[in-house]
């Protein structure tokens, strides 16, 4: 690969990963804006993430996944930011795995394993951030997956489309 090449494709994805970081922080306000409970039903900022990391590689899934809670956080208020932070592990560890799995797995494996893996870190954190008492983390985790449930299922036939749709349409190669 020539060198022309290869910075075409370094801004092509800086220029994704750009898109994919407004929509991130878009998307949840415009969740949010019905009500709360919407957002952490859904969990839209999930969906960009995954994507990046999908479509984009590790080190871009982890990037955004660190940066958009903690940016939104702070023009937008949410997360709070308690949660906030907890979110930069969850959604970097979700990018981070998207990406390190994108050619050894399937799609569907792939976002399972990743949101597995990060709702699991997620409450962890949750629980020694907030300073709970640890016979709470079962309970925790399970809200943390019943009422993400919609959101979870969501993002695996949205995420894996739309990485479908942009490979056919010649934004990326993975």
């Amino acid at each position: 690969m020539n060198n022309s090449t290869t910075q075409n494709s370094l801004a092509k994805n800086l220029a994704c990963a750009g898109l994919l970081l407004a929509i991130g922080l878009v998307l949840p306000y415009f969740f949010m804006s019905f009500c709360k409970e919407v957002g952490t039903i859904f969990s839209p900022m999930d969906l960009t993430v995954l994507l990046a990391g999908l479509i984009l590689g590790w080190r871009y899934g982890l990037v955004l996944g660190i940066i958009t809670p903690i940016i939104s956080s702070f023009l937008t208020g949410m997360p709070p930011l308690p949660i906030a932070v907890t979110m930069m592990f969850q959604l970097g560890v979700m990018g981070l795995i998207t990406g390190l799995l994108r050619n050894k797995v399937n799609r569907l494996l792939n976002l399972i394993i990743a949101e597995i893996i990060g709702n699991f870190l997620y409450a962890i954190l949750f629980v020694i951030f907030m300073g709970l008492p640890t016979h709470k983390f079962c309970h925790l985790l399970f809200v943390v997956f019943v009422i993400g449930l919609p959101g979870i299922i969501l993002q695996w036939i949205i995420v894996p489309y739309l990485s479908r749709v942009l490979k056919k349409a010649g934004i990326y190669n993975g």
